[in-house]
């Protein structure tokens, strides 16, 4: 009888411990590849001089979001123009699970619970340095931080808008500051 309780003990007190909700160190997200699941793999980029990428922290800054108001396609692309902030995407993840120079991700938003926000968008990542046992991707560049033909920059917007050759918009949920990317690679 003992033993049974310890069992079960041990059993319920590790269960608890594996649903915790575990913070990200860093990046957010999920991506998907060949039915595993990796966590905290993005990262939202904002590009603050000539191909320098920094992360920001989408839960503190509001990023610059197309209103659901704006009707035709050519305003995109005079946003784009016009000096908008668009942002790019790194992906860190395990380099022993990836080994590829680059990854066709496609990429969606949904919310803290994981609802949909909108359409898929396929993005390349590029391979761009490696430190200890991750790989460092960016849908944006490619070695030594030449622009890839490629590259797509990202906007977000609060509803479905058309993508071009140069750029992605990627609808976001109804909350600015509480959403998250979720990737899948199929191979």
């Amino acid at each position: 009888m003992n033993r049974i309780v310890i069992i079960f003990l041990f059993l319920f007190f590790s269960s608890c411990s594996t649903q915790e909700d575990v913070p990200c160190e860093d990046g957010s997200g999920y991506l998907h590849k060949n039915g595993r699941e990796f966590a905290c793999s993005f990262n939202i980029q904002k590009e603050v001089g000539y191909k320098k990428w920094i992360d920001i922290d989408i839960e503190l800054t509001d990023v610059y979001v197309l209103s659901y108001d704006k009707e035709d396609d050519f305003f995109l692309y005079t946003e784009f123009l016009g000096g908008r902030p668009t942002y790019g995407i790194s992906m860190k993840v395990p380099k022993s699970y990836f080994t590829k120079e680059q990854y066709t991700v496609s990429l969606r938003t949904a919310d803290k619970n994981l609802k949909e926000c909108g359409k898929p968008r396929e993005f390349i990542f590029h391979r761009i340095e490696e430190s200890n046992d991750m790989a460092i991707y960016h849908s944006l560049v490619e070695e030594n931080y030449e622009e890839s033909e490629d590259g797509k920059e990202l906007f977000f917007g609060e509803r479905e808008f058309p993508s071009y050759g140069i750029y992605h918009v990627l609808k976001i949920c109804d909350d600015r500051k509480n959403f998250i990317l979720i990737g899948e690679i199929e191979e």
